[in-house]
């Protein structure tokens, strides 16, 4: 079971679920396009799973609309481009300043990450920041119709000696 569905588990069950600013957590990247389209289409199932096992979005407690909050970006990202070629047709002129403004909310979370993080070098990797954001919209896309097409997903508990 992955840690989300552990946390939404306990937040269901009113547990108190604290931050802890100084944990220290280690991880592994993925080393080729492969395995990151591998690690992010886990992550994404995963999550659909979640929102399927736990329903989330029905009750519209905080815990909910916290979930949703935080796909809104994907979502948006997602109908902008679905809608992209409609809008093309129709007004196209307004095309470039939905870009724009897009991007400049981009850069400004950028630049305030950049300062927080006290990191020029994110700067300067800005503008390579839509590849990964357009890969990981098709692989969110992917994982919510394969979870959908799944049947009930069956949670089980290892155990432990």
């Amino acid at each position: 079971m992955t840690s989300l569905a552990w946390t939404v588990q306990l937040h269901r069950r009113g547990e108190e679920v604290i931050y802890a600013p100084n944990a220290t957590v280690y991880s592994q990247n993925p080393r080729t396009l492969h395995d990151y389209i591998g690690q992010i289409g886990r992550w994404y199932r995963g999550t659909w799973q979640v929102i399927k096992l736990h329903k989330i979005g029905r009750s519209w407690c905080r815990l909910d609309a916290e979930f949703i909050a935080c796909l809104g970006e994907m979502y948006l990202f997602i109908a902008f481009m679905a809608l992209l070629p409609l809008w093309l047709a129709l007004i196209p002129q307004y095309i470039l300043w939905g870009a724009i403004a897009d991007q400049t909310i981009l850069f400004t979370y950028t630049f305030l990450v950049a300062v927080r993080e006290r990191r020029v070098d994110v700067l300067f990797a800005f503008p390579l920041f839509t590849i990964p954001r357009t890969l990981n919209m098709l692989i969110f896309t992917w994982a919510y119709w394969a979870e959908r097409r799944q049947p009930e997903t069956k949670w089980y508990s290892v155990v432990r000696e």
